[in-house]
C-alpha cells in the first residue's frame, strides 16, 4: 500500500461516481464514509477481509434472514473468518459497522461497502506494481 493512500479521499471519488455530487448522496452516507475511515484495522488488508464478512453477512440477511436480527447474520460471519478470538479492534469495529448500518440506511451502507471493497482492491493492485 502506498504511503500516500487517502482511503477517504478515494471514497469520496468512488462514492460521487456511483451518486453524483456530495449534495446528492443518501442521508448520512457521508458520514457513514467518515465512520468507516475511522475502523482501527490494518488497510487494505484487514479492513477488506473484515468488510468481506459484513458483505457475507448481507447476503446472508436479504436471503434468508429477514426473520432475525442483522447483528445474528454479522456475528457468524465473522466467527466463521475470525473463530471466537475477542479482538478489541474487531469488535470496534463491529460496533461502527452496525451504527454505520443505521446512520445510512442498509441499500447506502451497502453501496458504501462495494465501494470500499473497490477501493480496497485496486490500492492493493497498485501497491503490487
Amino acid at each position: 500500500m502506498h504511503r500516500d493512500f487517502d482511503l477517504s479521499f478515494e471514497l469520496r471519488v468512488a462514492l460521487t461516481d456511483h451518486y453524483g455530487r456530495k449534495s446528492e448522496w443518501p442521508h448520512g452516507l457521508n458520514i457513514a464514509r467518515d465512520l468507516l475511515v475511522a475502523m482501527p484495522l490494518a488497510w487494505p488488508d484487514e479492513l477488506a477481509r473484515f468488510l468481506r464478512c459484513c458483505q457475507e453477512a448481507n447476503a446472508h440477511h436479504r436471503e434468508h434472514g429477514r426473520h432475525q436480527y442483522y447483528e445474528h447474520s454479522l456475528s457468524r460471519s465473522l466467527m466463521r473468518e475470525y473463530g471466537t478470538e475477542n479482538d478489541p479492534d474487531r469488535n470496534a469495529a463491529y460496533n461502527i459497522y452496525r451504527t454505520i448500518r443505521t446512520i445510512a440506511g442498509e441499500q447506502a451502507a451497502d453501496q458504501l461497502l462495494e465501494c470500499t471493497l473497490q477501493v480496497l482492491t485496486e490500492a492493493a493492485e497498485l501497491a503490487t506494481t
